[in-house]
């Protein structure tokens, strides 16, 4: 499995920034696009979601950050459960608090993305 970069933006008006995004070269990824969130393809390994703000804050509590702000959300695959597990296995718990049930949602997420892409 490819390592991948998901870069996940707050919208405000997805079907405004899915335009935005097919104009200059991205490509949407039906399975991962919804009433609240949209996968748009770069490449192979690189994709952007858009996601509305009450997506947003369904992954993290932190506030959405300005329009004018560079902040993202970031989303990475290592590539297989394995090389996530020995990544994480020299993280100490100050350095990471890790999610199994999420740890397990991404890897499902990853599974099938590759798999609608085949």
């Amino acid at each position: 499995m490819s390592k991948m970069i998901f870069v996940n933006l707050p919208v405000t008006n997805r079907a405004a920034f899915m335009a935005f995004y097919t104009a200059i070269g991205f490509k949407n990824n039906p399975h991962f696009t919804g009433d609240t969130a949209a996968c748009m393809v770069w490449s192979e390994t690189i994709n952007v979601m858009l996601l509305t703000h009450a997506k947003w804050r369904s992954f993290t509590s932190r506030p959405i950050p300005p329009s004018t702000s560079g902040e993202v959300l970031l989303a990475i695959s290592p590539g297989s459960r394995d090389a996530l597990a020995g990544k994480l296995s020299n993280a100490t718990p100050d350095t990471v608090t890790l999610n199994q049930d999420r740890q397990r949602r991404l890897c499902r997420t990853i599974r099938t993305a590759k798999k609608a892409r085949l």
